[in-house]
């Protein structure tokens, strides 16, 4: 056991300390706080300025007085009593922008805008909207203006009615969808470094020296917890860069809600990541014992990957029955398994006989893969420089099998 983690260690430590491995780990977390930088300034800068807003009201709809302000934070608005004066008051700087309601507006909703050298941002617009909507409403009681004014809370249920979605739990669906682009994204990006985990060493001869101190099954067991070690490594730095982007976004915004980890789908998301992913590596690991060269091993990673992918390139068709007969198989197989379960997970409800057998079946797929890529190690090492194919391989395994039990008898 103690090689086990030596090897672990030595292959986590060769891949993350990587040029290359660092870079592609560090863009994403970059091109995402690039985004929010991004996005802060555009609130702070164009939506920041607080020169007050003025109106001409030609209608006479509106209250006198002004609504009552609530903000601090809130664009001022003053009220002029002709057009003149308030494009006089444009022109001087006291007054970004000046909104006029026509006398028609009840049966035109329009309204005219005057300002300066910019456009109004998003910011005046809210803000406009708000206070003319308070001013319209301000002779109704204050249950009817709370109606109009208030928010509205939109509840969701899916085909079963058994799951709700609602502005509150709306994490819920980003922890299952994000987690399976994760597990996605580092599909893709490590199943280079997983076919190549044993061809490099095979191609400079370092693996025959390993193998005269470790089993070929440890040797890959090792590997292969190594190589999970990093992909855990990636996906934690992504998925705490975004987590921190979405705390700050929310905080910026108004739009967007405090975010609460839903640690119970969280920790069900890596309940299926980690066999999914040992599944992948011993997969890619026995291919990678079969063959010699890297750039063979190079062509195979994109087909590869794809069997664990497919769920997402299908998410029309798990959305639109999710209990049919295809899904339920996604869902049982174990390549499409995590993925199928996170898609499903975010809309509806998966029932728990079908999680359960699927996870027992990705655990033991997880585990048989780990297996054959150490038998299918020992083959290539003792045919190296012989090209194998599935059938060398399965003739080579039922011999094997043959011989135990021979010498059981």
């Amino acid at each position: 056991m103690h090689s086990l983690w030596l090897i672990a260690r030595y292959e986590y430590r060769r891949i993350a300390g990587h040029r290359s491995f660092v870079i592609s780990t560090l863009a994403l977390p970059v091109l995402i706080v690039g985004l929010m930088a991004l996005i802060v300034i555009v609130e702070e800068g164009a939506g920041g300025n607080r020169t007050p807003i003025g109106y001409v009201d030609e209608s006479g709809l509106l209250a006198p007085a002004s609504p009552q302000e609530d903000d601090a934070d809130e664009i001022p608005v003053l009220r002029f009593s002709d057009l003149a004066v308030g494009q006089e008051a444009v022109r001087a700087g006291q007054v970004q922008a000046l909104f006029v309601v026509p006398k028609d507006y009840l049966t035109q909703p329009t309204v005219d805008l005057f300002v300066f050298e910019e456009d109004a941002s998003d910011r005046v617009w809210r803000r406009w909207n708000a206070y003319l909507r308070q001013a319209l409403l301000s002779g109704y009681p204050e249950e009817v203006r709370d109606r109009v004014t208030g928010d509205v809370d939109v509840l969701l249920r899916d085909a079963s009615g058994r799951k709700e979605i609602d502005e509150g739990n709306i994490v819920g669906i980003l922890v299952p969808m994000v987690s399976a682009i994760l597990f996605m994204v580092t599909a893709m990006m490590s199943s280079g470094y997983l076919l190549q985990a044993v061809v490099s060493e095979k191609e400079n001869r370092t693996m025959e020296v390993m193998v005269t101190s470790v089993t070929p099954g440890r040797l890959i067991a090792g590997k292969t917890v190594g190589l999970m070690a990093v992909a855990l490594t990636q996906m934690a730095i992504w998925a705490i860069t975004l987590a921190a982007a979405l705390t700050v976004a929310a905080r910026v915004s108004e739009d967007l809600p405090l975010i609460a980890i839903p640690w119970g789908t969280l920790g069900l998301s890596m309940l299926y990541f980690l066999p999914s992913f040992a599944l992948l590596a011993g997969v890619m690991v026995a291919i990678g014992g079969v063959v010699d060269e890297a750039r063979h091993a190079q062509s195979l990673s994109g087909p590869l990957t794809l069997p664990f992918i497919l769920p997402f390139t299908l998410i029309p068709v798990v959305l639109g029955n999710p209990n049919g007969l295809f899904v339920t198989i996604m869902t049982m197989f174990p390549t499409t398994s995590f993925l199928t379960i996170a898609v499903r997970s975010a809309f509806g409800v998966v029932p728990v006989w079908q999680m359960v057998v699927a996870w027992v079946l990705l655990v033991a797929s997880a585990g048989a893969s780990v297996w054959l890529a150490g038998k299918v190690f020992r083959l290539g090492m003792l045919l190296y420089g012989q090209r194998l194919s599935f059938r060398d391989v399965a003739a080579s395994l039922r011999g094997e099998q043959r011989s135990r039990a021979e010498a059981v008898r």
